[in-house]
């Protein structure tokens, strides 16, 4: 699966960003354009339109990819630990077939 996380506190202000989300418009109000994470967000992509104002806040419409980064982080982390269960399993397994066959090459020689 192709996804790679953001930084954490990017995450925090997106989540606030979706949370805030309007389901007729599409549209976040009274997001702080002046904050980096802002700026780091719309550098990424993760904004379809976003109308800047005067009183430093800003309309952004997140891009379909924007919502649904909470549901691809959760399939990834599932996905990481899935595998990582998997390697571990494939580790005892093959501890465990080295000591039957050091125990079986002890008994042949006993």
């Amino acid at each position: 699966m192709e996804f790679e996380p953001i930084d954490e506190g990017l995450e925090l202000a997106l989540q606030g960003i979706i949370e805030r989300v309007d389901a007729c418009s599409g549209f976040a109000d009274g997001v702080d354009f002046l904050a980096p994470e802002y700026r780091a967000l719309k550098d990424m992509g993760m904004f379809a339109e976003a109308d800047e104002y005067m009183d430093g806040t800003a309309s952004v419409r997140p891009t379909y990819e924007a919502m649904r980064y909470f549901e691809r982080k959760d399939a990834w982390e599932k996905e990481k630990t899935k595998a990582a269960v998997g390697g571990a399993v494939g580790k005892v397994v093959d501890k465990a077939v080295d000591i039957g066959v050091s125990i079986g090459t002890k008994m042949a020689g006993l």
